[in-house]
């Protein structure tokens, strides 16, 4: 059994979160009420919406649809499970949350986990694949991918005329104006020390996702 949660879902306002999720694993072939009803009220519990439960589904909040769009995806404990941008439009506290129930959920079955936000890799995932254009980009481990810019990020102040320069020759992961110039993130390619004043940076996800889907630099 594969268990789905697409970013965007419809839920019927009128129904409550518990009529629902009856009505879901019904139509997952689960027959049995008593079973029914065991799961359902186990799965409530376990994205912490017993107490909700009973009220109709158009009250809800984007959190708590989205906490009932997990339990949708975990009827049937289904061995594989699918989620697209599962914290795309959710507050940080509700994306917190999240991402400890897909901790719980990758202990047993497998997950995969399709999202631009670095943070829910960062914290969920084990190995990873990016795509670009249709076409597979990056296939391995989290640490795999860090050691790509091990020593090749770096930071620091420059003047607004030297960063036109910069630009051209640096890959520039982020930069932001301030009184004193512009302070600037970028890429080495050869780790060596890409201008003066800069000094080497912790490198994280993002950097590293960066390197593999902008490979170029612009040519002056």
């Amino acid at each position: 059994m594969l268990g789905y949660l697409p970013q965007e879902f419809g839920l019927y306002g009128n129904l409550s979160g518990s009529e629902y999720l009856d009505y879901v694993a019904l139509m997952k072939g689960i027959t049995n009420s008593r079973k029914r009803k065991e799961e359902v009220a186990s799965l409530l519990e376990q994205v912490n919406m017993t107490d909700q439960a009973k009220k109709r589904m158009g009250s809800y909040s984007g959190g708590m649809k989205q906490r009932i769009g997990i339990a949708h995806a975990m009827l049937g404990s289904p061995k594989l499970i699918m989620v697209d941008e599962p914290t795309a439009g959710l507050d940080l506290e509700e994306r917190i949350r999240f991402r400890k129930w897909l901790n719980q959920m990758v202990k047993d079955r497998i997950v995969i986990l399709s999202t631009h936000i670095a943070a829910d890799i960062g914290c969920s995932c084990d190995r990873l694949a990016m795509m670009k254009e249709g076409r597979v980009v990056y296939q391995g481990t989290q640490a795999q991918l860090l050691e790509r810019v091990k020593g090749r990020v770096w930071t620091g102040m420059v003047e607004e005329t030297r960063f036109d320069i910069i630009k051209l020759h640096l890959k520039v992961l982020s930069s932001r104006k301030t009184a004193y110039g512009r302070e600037t993130h970028v890429l080495s390619s050869d780790g060596a020390k890409p201008f003066e004043g800069a000094e080497p940076a912790a490198s994280g996800l993002e950097d590293a996702y960066m390197d593999v889907m902008k490979p170029e630099v612009p040519l002056p």
